[in-house]
């Protein structure tokens, strides 16, 4: 395979910055990137000029130190964390924990993986199904309640108005339609002024 057919695959996922960066290390996974500002390569030795022409018996030596931490950031460069942490030194990933299976069960499972993943499969539908079936039974639940509960206040509503010697049904749309809406408009006057234009 040569470099134009391995690197046709490559395409860019994301930018990100970390000022002051000293190392990128991806997890064992893959998944994951660090990025690390180091105290140990940050820490400049320097000698203030004031002080280079004075005598004195002791060196005087500052230390420069840029925001040293780490960030940790997915394989599309979405950043997950960042710390910034004071004389931070240095970022390793825990090593995988070796497996504890043979080369034969390993050799096993690869050749057993679609066998796995259709009962994986199955399983993940049937319990789809059991959640659709559930919540199609909720729904319907809900719903019966409702028009049980409109029924109910229905008849309440007739019993009232029988009580009240009124006639007992509710009153029809055509009943509803020969009633007549009256709008009034009503103006009123808060403040009047009278401006005299020169």
């Amino acid at each position: 395979m040569s470099k134009e057919e391995w690197a046709a695959g490559i395409q860019q996922l994301g930018v990100a910055d970390h000022y002051g960066v000293t190392d990128v290390e991806w997890d064992p996974s893959g998944r994951y990137l660090a990025t690390a500002a180091s105290a140990w390569t940050h820490t400049v030795l320097y000698r203030p000029a004031a002080l280079i022409n004075t005598i004195s018996y002791l060196p005087v030596v500052a230390h420069l130190q840029i925001e040293n931490g780490y960030a940790i950031w997915d394989f599309r460069g979405h950043e997950i964390e960042k710390r910034l942490l004071d004389r931070f030194k240095q970022f390793l990933w825990r090593p995988r924990a070796p497996l504890l299976l043979t080369k034969e069960q390993k050799r096993t499972i690869r050749r057993n993986l679609r066998e796995y993943s259709r009962a994986f499969e199955e399983a993940d539908a049937a319990e789809e199904t059991t959640v659709s079936a559930e919540l199609v039974a909720q729904r319907k639940r809900a719903v019966d309640e409702w028009n049980a509960w409109r029924v109910r206040v229905a008849e309440e509503v007739a019993e009232d108005r029988r009580t009240r010697g009124r006639q007992g049904e509710l009153p029809t749309q055509e009943q509803e339609e020969d009633k007549e809406e009256i709008e009034v408009w009503i103006d009123e006057v808060i403040e009047q002024a009278e401006e005299v234009v020169e």
